[in-house]
């Protein structure tokens, strides 16, 4: 079980900082801005883990631009956590 830690933890580490789609995917799971993760649906539809905030968001739009609806997200919500 700790061996399979380890490797989520590393497939999740942040590869790039310019959109939510560059930040990696691993194990049914994308990395996002902020240190978090998400799993995607379809048309904004996605849970969103903010492991630093002790955060979940639930997304169940029907909104093909999914960055858009992050980036409101980011925007706007996250400094909300602080």
């Amino acid at each position: 079980m700790i061996r399979l830690v380890e490797l989520l933890e590393e497939d999740l580490k942040v590869k790039a900082n310019d959109s939510d789609w560059l930040q990696g995917y691993g194990y049914q799971l994308w990395r996002s801005r902020h240190n978090s993760y998400r799993a995607d649906g379809r048309n904004g539809q996605f849970i969103l883990v903010l492991p630093e905030k002790n955060a979940l968001i639930v997304s169940t739009a029907d909104i093909p631009n999914m960055q858009a609806e992050l980036n409101l997200i980011w925007e706007h919500l996250l400094p909300a956590f602080q």
